[in-house]
C-alpha cells in the first residue's frame, strides 16, 4: 500500500487550502481551566479574536444547468 501511494502521488504538488498568514482555529478555554493550569489567554503570539477567513472562490456544481426560477 505504501508503494502504491508513493507511485500515485509522485509529482503531485500539495497546496494548503488555508490562505498564507492565517492562524488555525482557536477556542478560548474556560476560565477555570486557565486558572487550574496557570495559563493565560490569548497565548503569546496569537491575535485574538482570530480574523475570519472568507473564501472568494465560487464552488461549481455537479448537476445540470437549470433556468432561474422567477
Amino acid at each position: 500500500m505504501k508503494q502504491e501511494y508513493k507511485d500515485r502521488t509522485e509529482g503531485v504538488d500539495w497546496v494548503s487550502m488555508t490562505p498564507d498568514g492565517s492562524q488555525p482555529p482557536l477556542y478560548e478555554p474556560p476560565a477555570a481551566f486557565l486558572e487550574a493550569t496557570g495559563q493565560t489567554w490569548p497565548p503569546e503570539g496569537v491575535t485574538w479574536p482570530v480574523p475570519p477567513v472568507v473564501s472568494m472562490e465560487q464552488l461549481g456544481t455537479t448537476g445540470p444547468n437549470l433556468a432561474p426560477v422567477t
